[in-house]
């Protein structure tokens, strides 16, 4: 299968969950909070948009990149998804703009707002299924032990476009 096949079905799973708890990686002092965010939009470079509370502290202060992890996980769903990738506080008026233009029916980022993305490194998808009865458990217990169980997830590498 192609990657643009793997992407479209990625785009449609982050969208149906839709939000994530999201996690700044970074070693600086000064960092994004950890909060629950809401995916925007997943655009063809593999990027995801979404938009939080700004942070007291002056914007500019923050590192322009960094690592970040959002972690996707919707209760009775049949997956979940743990992303990392590389963040970036959009501040450039230009994309701004145009990310406005693009996307009108989106809320808007005001001042108590910043608009944030995240270009996709690493997908891991774990996919649940519905609880085995007893006699099954013991099987898979056995085959954990010896090493012979999938562990049911997938892992997807990215490389960035750019």
């Amino acid at each position: 299968m192609k990657l643009e096949n793997h992407m479209v079905n990625i785009r449609d799973k982050i969208l149906e969950l839709r939000s994530a708890l999201f996690f700044d990686l970074s070693e600086s002092v000064l960092r994004l909070p950890t909060m629950v965010v809401h995916t925007l939009d997943v655009d063809e470079a593999g990027q995801l948009w979404f938009v939080m509370p700004r942070p007291l502290q002056k914007v500019s202060e923050f590192d322009t990149s960094f690592p970040a992890q959002l972690n996707y996980f919707r209760k009775n769903a049949a997956y979940s998804m743990l992303i990392r990738g590389k963040g970036y506080i959009v501040h450039d008026p230009e994309e701004l703009t145009n990310w406005i233009m693009l996307h009108p029916e989106l809320p808007m980022v005001g001042p108590a707002s910043m608009l944030v993305k995240v270009t996709i490194l690493r997908i891991e998808i774990e996919e649940r299924e519905m609880e085995p009865s007893p006699v099954v458990k013991v099987f898979y217990r056995l085959l954990s032990w010896l090493n012979m169980l999938d562990s049911g997830k997938t892992t997807f590498e990215f490389q960035p476009l750019y």
